[in-house]
């Protein structure tokens, strides 16, 4: 940490952490901070981040916290981290995870997808399958998600509803298309815009800071240019993101070609009908063109890395260090059910291993470390949502989302001979928390989440 303190406004303190503090200033910059003092005020925001030079007396006296405040004292050899960030999944996909991945793409949409996804027509089905899937993220550490929902706009108010009755920051989508889909699974393209801007209505009239419509076009396949435009228009009046799938098999742009010959590419697409801005969210983008990048760029939108996915469908292996030489925004995606497992530190350890993979063929590009992985677990993806303001590390300002890692927990897939190898300061010491850290990263799962904030507020154990 740069400075010795960060301070920000007069807002009543009411919970400080203290133990160690490990978050992303940068790509290339991972911050630890041992030792450290956190505090959080009353509107769930970070009031100050202080190292280990002043005592307890000595902070309460420097910050004038009142006897009121809850002190946390982190687990032992444990930390506390952002909050992890979700930029891609399929809500209702949740059911069919695990299947269908001996399948291609677009034959395992019309094997299992649209089958599985039709069933949200019926609201009660909806609520029992997004009550489980947001407890089942949330529990797993993720604290902000960008969900597509199906085309039918009451279950997606319900996932809404669901996300903001457990505190789950939520992007949540109702599906639109209006093409070359299934006859029991498909919009007009009036009926898709009209439910659209009353589903991005609806939700706004919730009045849930945490919970944000986007406008969810599946893809170009499926959405006509008439669909895409008028999507964009609503996204302009109500200033709200977008997302989208884009150049995620080489089948899916052949096909694009053939239905848009005169576009020069499939991102392109997208471009000609306004959806390209800088809360654009592009899933997968295996394989774009050098001329699609540079358009990624321009238009400040961000890649959402789905390495799961894309090693289940056989869909390729995303070049995502050439996105970041070249400035894209890119965070991760666990892509349910595409990929199988709803757990970010999955897209994390699979990211390390797709950028080695790709490193084999184009040496050039060198593999993806550990402090650049937690970048686009935490920071990165917060950059692709547009929210890097508000969340993805601890400056002072920002809302507390946050996980309390506690790896030596009882039951821990972590075996507590790895807390053996601590240095001579008793494992407090950066070298000692980043081997932690990294134990953590690569073997650990929901049994070492002490406890999970969103917005400051703790939201384990769950609400019935």
């Amino acid at each position: 940490m740069k400075a010795a303190l960060m301070e920000t406004n007069e807002a009543v303190v009411v919970r400080v952490f203290h133990g160690t503090v490990v978050h992303s200033l940068a790509l290339d910059q991972l911050d630890v901070v041992p030792r450290a003092w956190l505090g959080v005020d009353a509107t769930g925001r970070i009031a100050f981040l202080q190292d280990g030079s002043l005592d307890r007396p000595a902070l309460i006296l420097k910050h004038k916290l009142s006897e009121a405040v809850e002190f946390v004292e982190l687990p032992r050899r444990g930390f506390i981290v952002p909050g992890m960030v979700d930029t891609h999944a399929h809500a209702p996909q949740f059911v069919n995870a695990g299947n269908g991945l001996d399948m291609p793409l677009l034959e395992w949409l019309e094997t299992y997808t649209f089958p599985a996804e039709t069933r949200f027509k019926d609201a009660d089905y909806a609520k029992k399958i997004y009550t489980a899937v947001v407890r089942r993220s949330l529990g797993l550490g993720t604290t902000t998600i960008s969900y597509f929902g199906t085309i039918h706009a009451p279950a997606n108010k319900v996932l809404a509803e669901a996300a903001a009755k457990y505190g789950q920051r939520a992007f949540v989508g109702k599906v639109c298309m209006d093409r070359n889909s299934p006859a029991h699974y498909v919009e007009t393209t009036a009926d898709s815009l009209r439910d659209t801007a009353h589903f991005c209505e609806e939700v706004l009239a919730m009045g849930d800071p945490l919970i944000t419509p986007i406008l969810t076009p599946r893809f170009t396949p499926t959405c006509t240019m008439e669909l895409m435009t008028g999507l964009s228009e609503i996204a302009r009046k109500h200033d709200l993101p977008i997302q989208t799938h884009v150049s995620e098999s080489k089948a899916e742009v052949a096909w694009v070609k053939e239905l848009h010959p005169d576009q020069p590419t499939y991102t392109h697409t997208y471009h000609q009908a306004g959806l390209l801005t800088k809360k654009t969210v592009l899933a997968h983008a295996v394989h774009l063109t050098e001329p699609e990048e540079d358009l990624v760029l321009a238009q400040q939108a961000g890649i959402s890395h789905c390495p799961n996915s894309n090693f289940s469908l056989l869909s390729g292996m995303c070049p995502v260090r050439r996105f970041l030489n070249k400035g894209i925004k890119v965070g991760l995606g666990t892509d349910v059910s595409g990929g199988f497992c709803p757990n970010m530190l999955d897209a994390f350890r699979l990211a390390i291993i797709a950028s080695k993979m790709v490193h084999t063929e184009h040496t050039e590009l060198a593999p993806l470390n550990v402090a650049e992985g937690f970048y686009l677990l935490t920071l990165g993806g917060a950059r692709v949502l547009d929210i890097d303001d508000k969340v993805g590390n601890f400056l002072v300002g920002k809302e507390l989302d946050a996980l309390v890692v506690a790896p030596f927990a009882e039951g821990s897939p972590i075996d507590e001979f790895d807390a053996e190898d601590v240095s001579s300061s008793g494992g407090d010491d950066e070298a000692a928390i980043k081997r932690t850290l990294e134990k953590w990263l690569f073997l650990g799962d929901d049994r070492n989440l002490a406890q999970v904030y969103v917005c400051g507020r703790p939201v384990l154990p769950f609400a019935l």
